[in-house]
């Protein structure tokens, strides 16, 4: 009893543990009635072996499990779901690389699966096919709040970011959004009757907002800073809409990258 108290303790102090319990319940409820996830296998295993591969061949490094390339791939996997396997396995492949190439003075600048993600989009659209789940229109593909998953599974997803402490980047991201989505007419709240409010929170971006925006190493530490960075994402996220008329399922995910790239330049500089 003594070692599985042990166990237990060591699984909750780890955000990697958790992560990956929770991406992969995530994987498992999302699968059912889909079929097999051939693309989230692939992603995860892809990412796994190149990490390793990179880390033992190149770094030199003693082997060890490698979490953070598990996370990368389970994610890189859940948004490509209904991708090619050839776009899956290219996401991913330059999700792992970015980690190791893409860096400033030793720090990541991108969330790494997102990074795949993009530019394998961007270069061959073909490649990464759209994964429809939910019942919006704007939530088929890659929507401004990112893959779409039952409101169920919400408290898992709002552990794993609480266990990160990334909530103050999460939560803010959500909530903004929520208005956001509601006065672009993104997502319509026919009614105030619970059934028009459910409809309504069953579209929000809660795998992006507790996931994929809130990654531990591209987002920041200190609250204040987290609650920004969530507000800008978001706004940025919708901005093209708001100016132009103009939206793309790869503006979130360019958004977040743009997220990143400011926030590392800022972390730096008050570094040096």
């Amino acid at each position: 009893m003594n070692t599985l108290s042990k166990y237990i303790t060591k699984y909750f102090h780890s955000m990697y543990y958790v992560a990956i319990s929770v991406l992969t319940v995530v994987v498992v409820v999302e699968s059912i009635g889909r079929g097999f996830p051939v693309n989230v296998v692939v992603a995860v295993l892809t990412a796994s072996v190149l990490d390793v591969a990179i880390k033992r061949l190149w770094l030199k490094s003693a082997p060890a499990i490698p979490l953070s390339a598990i996370i990368s791939g389970l994610i890189v996997g859940m948004v490509s779901v209904n991708a090619p396997v050839l776009g899956t396995l290219i996401a991913t492949v330059l999700a792992i690389l970015s980690k190791f190439i893409i860096r400033w003075k030793g720090s990541h600048i991108f969330n790494p699966a997102v990074f795949g993600v993009v530019i394998t989009q961007v270069l061959n659209p073909a490649a990464h096919g759209a994964a429809v789940h939910g019942s919006s229109q704007i939530m088929e593909g890659f929507g401004p709040g990112g893959l779409a998953v039952s409101m169920w599974l919400v408290p898992l997803l709002l552990f794993a970011s609480f266990r990160a402490r990334k909530q103050w980047v999460s939560i803010p991201f959500l909530i903004t959004s929520a208005l956001l989505f509601y006065f672009t007419g993104l997502a319509n709240l026919t009614s105030l009757n619970s059934q028009g409010i459910f409809k309504f929170l069953e579209v929000l971006p809660y795998y992006f907002a507790f996931i994929i925006v809130s990654e531990p190493k591209t987002s920041p530490w200190v609250k204040k800073e987290q609650i920004i960075f969530g507000i800008g994402v978001a706004t940025v996220s919708v901005l093209p809409l708001l100016l132009f008329g103009f939206y793309s399922h790869v503006i979130a995910l360019v958004a977040l990258l743009l997220g990143n790239l400011i926030y590392a330049t800022y972390r730096l500089k008050n570094r040096d």
